[in-house]
């Protein structure tokens, strides 16, 4: 029988998912496990096969329509798999199907299942019941915190990202190694207690690059920064005012900035306004994770 090594809820690891601009914690985002030791994915598959997809402990709810379209390493079923996921002409028993036959083939092996299973979570968002991590995916809490407990030693891949953003961040990758030889004597009693009293703990920082724009608001007839002139995407909620002073910064100079907006296949229409000065638009575009500078100088009514 397969058994799972524990350490009495000891912390694995923590960490946080910042805002790689602004610096602040990024609450809600999923943190995944898409690498792991053997004896850990060997687990979630028996938890897999054993529970069904449907009664593992966590929590699913709508369908991921925005799902990541880019290439993998994948070995060729999973890539069709992966494919198949995307294919609006299957109905979801279909596609849960599909991944139960990925399961029961003997001819795949345990890490090939286990990134079936990472595209099935993925297709299928969840979040766990509780706060403590279920089966290598976990969510980040109002500040950006997260943490794993109970994992075997080894070397571990961690993936961060959001999930419904639009393409307003890139996602983030780092790997740690866990020796229980080396692991401090921790222990999370009370679920809703600070992270901060990890002291001693490695503490994980996965910074996601958000799609960001930047510039100058000026006046044409002196030159001078204009204050409180407003900056908007054409179509969005985004929008942001301009402040009396230049900023200088490795990003750029600026007195307005747009942090998190939603990149698109089509130019994005920024419109600024601002009292005594005629409104002005421009066009730009915007991959998601790029930082772009568009000064504007407004001439006087």
């Amino acid at each position: 029988m397969l058994k799972r090594q524990r350490f009495h809820h000891q912390v694995a690891m923590a960490g946080q998912v910042k805002d790689a601009i602004t610096g602040q914690g990024i609450s809600g985002a999923v943190v995944k496990i898409i690498d792991a030791p053997d004896e850990f994915i060997n687990f979630v598959i028996f938890q897999t096969k054993v529970l069904g997809l449907g009664n593992l402990p966590m929590q699913w709810y709508s369908l991921n329509t925005n799902l990541n379209l880019e290439n993998q390493d994948l070995n060729p079923e999973i890539q069709n798999f992966q494919e198949q996921l995307r294919s609006p002409y299957l109905k979801t028993a279909d596609k849960l199907q599909l991944f139960q036959d990925i399961l029961d083939d003997n001819h795949l092996s345990t890490q090939h299942k286990f990134q079936a299973f990472q595209e099935i979570c993925d297709y299928l968002p969840n979040h766990p019941k509780t706060k403590q991590a279920q089966l290598g995916r976990t969510q980040t809490i109002s500040d950006g915190w997260f943490y794993f407990m109970d994992l075997p030693d080894g070397v571990y891949q961690l993936e961060a990202y959001l999930t419904d953003t639009q393409l307003r961040y890139t996602k983030s990758q780092c790997q740690v190694t866990i020796s229980s030889k080396n692991a401090k004597n921790i222990n999370i009693i009370n679920q809703n207690q600070n992270v901060d009293l990890l002291d001693n703990f490695k503490i994980l920082e996965l910074k996601l690059m958000p799609t960001t724009l930047l510039g100058k608001i000026t006046s044409a007839d002196d030159s001078e920064a204009i204050c409180m002139a407003k900056v908007q995407i054409q179509g969005s909620e985004n929008y942001t005012f301009s402040c009396k002073e230049i900023i200088k910064q490795t990003q750029g100079e600026w007195n307005y900035r747009l942090v998190g907006i939603a990149a698109r296949n089509t130019p994005i229409t920024v419109i600024v306004s601002a009292q005594g000065y005629t409104r002005q638009q421009k066009e730009i575009n915007l991959q998601t994770g790029e930082i772009k500078s568009l000064n504007f100088q407004l001439n006087s009514n």
